[in-house]
């Protein structure tokens, strides 16, 4: 948009239309993005944009969404253009959105490897209490060698 009616005037006159949609849709945009920054602010607290092992990407982000916010409502005609550059860094909020998605799926893995891995002590734990009495019973009942191999298949019996 920017370039196109510093380069080519005539364009914009003839699709003013097309800018001003876009003008708007750019307000929703920043509106959106504002709106994240306060949520995420009521719901972490100050400690988000301090303490998060992130922070200076967040403290970045939350700058970079005000600055546009606020050059967008003040600046208008071919000012407001040149300062719509900043557009690019709105491809920041894209890479943002990818690498929290893909820490938020590492976290997911982790945490279900290690519920897999606390599930698979317990249920060893189990198997050799019900080891531990099967072979118990089968000292009282007189097993043979042959049936105690057989059921417990080389495992230990207490």
């Amino acid at each position: 948009m920017t370039a196109i009616s510093l380069l080519w005037p005539e364009i914009e006159q003839e699709e003013h239309w097309i800018f001003e949609s876009l003008i708007i849709v750019a307000y929703i945009i920043d509106a959106t993005f504002l709106l994240e920054i306060l949520l995420n602010f009521i719901t972490f607290g100050l400690a988000y944009f301090t303490k998060e092992p992130h922070w200076l990407l967040h403290i970045f982000d939350a700058f970079l969404v005000i600055t546009t916010f606020l050059l967008e409502i003040f600046l208008h005609g071919k000012q407001r253009e040149v300062v719509g550059l900043l557009i690019i860094f709105r491809f920041w909020r894209l890479i943002k959105v990818v690498g929290t998605v893909a820490v938020g799926v590492g976290t997911y893995e982790e945490d279900k490897e290690k519920n897999l891995m606390n599930k698979n002590k317990q249920l060893e734990k189990e198997l050799e209490r019900m080891v531990t009495v099967v072979g118990e019973i089968a000292k009282e009942d007189h097993w043979s060698n042959e049936r105690m191999e057989k059921v417990f298949q080389g495992r230990d019996v207490k």
